[in-house]
């Protein structure tokens, strides 16, 4: 037996296990929440210290206790409790984790069909396996869980759509590991899509919302590529993003996430900085690519989740999307300006005085002038209230100046922080400092 037989059936034995696992799930329908998280509960032990001493084979060389075969029933465990009351979701959301992602390995290893063109380590035929058999073994699961599901036809279409969803996040060049990725993606669309009709954020959300998020997003996303604005992983990662926001956030959260998409590879590629003989190797990949999304994106999209999973937090959680925005924006304006007001006679200095670029008066000045422009365009909008306004302003301002401190930092250190990940880090820091100061300023969820 060659090496890559060899590798194939370790993998395809992996799988099967992946499938078997699933046989719990049946017995959700029977136990009340505590027996269940209990049962989870087991498995997460299972995995992590038993599995290890009989079935070491199941392990991927190099793989560690904590990786996937220990995510796959923390995420099941994370879920019972996400949803105590609607197991329904749970199972569905396993059975996509469990039978759609392990089949489409091995589709995806015996009849490929081609490379995806987003992914090429992801292959057509694994993500068609996915979506049809992910989505018949999902319907199984959810109508045995919830019986009177199977009263309506619907219930296919939607574990189809939660399915579509589940793989087309799956495929994406994201390292994240997809016992992770699948469940947390399949959970809150099949919550959503069994709701005819919910409020979120703004909207009234009905099978129209779902459609229009989807049409409206693929169509930006691929003006955005035909346009040579963003490439092919940055289309996806974008689309996917803008799908969630539209549907789970409101108009305004929409449009200013689309403002801050838009706005940024226009200035990068028509810009001050564009042809630039300073422009980093490599730069334009990187910025405009999945990497992109996820780093400059992941903070807001998670204020956006977390809308409805909440309740009476709504107006602070806002803030925090909005402060997010305004870092990655005002890094934006930064690249391209803050050159432009350094020249200015008023903040000139001799150069031999000027010890680091990345504290320049442009880099200090311009996130000020950004996050307050950005935060007065979301209260006319109406999405935030003036008073806590001040809040965003300091918190986005900290956080895009935290960007430049980490820089120096990694500078003394000699370390190499590339610099998508600063970024990720000041959205962070924006949108922690703006809950802080939101809550000293005084907000509706406090009342």
């Amino acid at each position: 037996m060659s090496e890559n037989q060899m590798v194939f059936r370790s993998e395809s034995l992996r799988q099967v296990v992946h499938i078997v696992a699933v046989i719990p799930a049946f017995l959700l329908r029977f136990l009340p929440v505590p027996w269940a998280f209990f049962l989870v509960f087991l498995l997460v032990i299972h995995n992590l210290f038993l599995l290890p001493r009989y079935a070491p084979g199941l392990f991927r060389p190099g793989e560690s206790r904590l990786g996937g075969v220990f995510f796959y029933p923390l995420a099941i465990a994370t879920l019972v409790l996400l949803y105590p009351t609607r197991f329904e979701i749970v199972v569905g959301a396993w059975a996509l984790l469990a039978i759609g992602d392990a089949l489409s390995t091995i589709v995806g290893q015996s009849q490929p069909i081609s490379a995806l063109p987003w992914n090429p380590s992801k292959s057509v035929g694994g993500s068609l396996a996915f979506i049809i058999l992910g989505a018949l073994s999902c319907c199984v699961l959810m109508v045995w869980t919830a019986p009177t599901l199977g009263d309506s036809p619907r219930i296919l279409l939607i574990c189809l759509a939660g399915a579509t969803i589940a793989a087309m996040v799956e495929s994406l060049p994201v390292r994240m590991d997809d016992n992770l990725l699948v469940p947390f993606t399949a959970a809150p669309c099949l919550a959503i899509l069994l709701t005819s009709s919910i409020k979120t954020g703004e909207w009234t959300l009905t099978a129209w919302t779902f459609v229009s998020a989807i049409g409206l997003n693929i169509a930006v996303a691929a003006a955005a590529y035909f346009l040579r604005l963003v490439n092919r992983n940055g289309a996806c990662g974008g689309a996917m993003v803008g799908i969630f926001v539209y549907i789970l956030g409101s108009p305004a959260a929409y449009v200013l996430l689309l403002a801050v998409v838009i706005v940024d590879p226009l200035l990068e590629r028509f810009g001050i900085s564009a042809g630039s003989s300073e422009t980093i190797p490599g730069q334009d990949e990187v910025w405009r690519g999945g990497k992109y999304a996820v780093t400059h994106f992941t903070v807001a999209l998670l204020m956006v989740l977390l809308w409805i999973c909440t309740d009476g937090i709504d107006p602070l959680l806002r803030l925090m999307y909005l402060a997010a925005l305004a870092v990655v924006l005002s890094e934006t304006i930064n690249r391209e300006f803050s050159a432009v007001v350094d020249r200015l006679p008023v903040f000139h200095a001799d150069e031999e005085s000027s010890t680091m670029a990345s504290v320049s008066p442009g880099r200090g000045i311009l996130p000020l002038g950004v996050a307050a422009l950005f935060a007065g365009c979301a209260w006319l909008m109406g999405f935030c209230e003036a008073s806590l306004t001040p809040a965003v302003i300091v918190g986005a301002t900290l956080g895009s100046w935290s960007k430049s401190c980490v820089q120096i930092h990694a500078d003394k250190e000699e370390l190499t922080i590339e610099r998508e990940w600063q970024i990720f880090i000041a959205t962070w820091i924006g949108a922690i400092v703006t809950a802080i100061l939101a809550y000293l300023l005084g907000g509706p969820w406090q009342a």
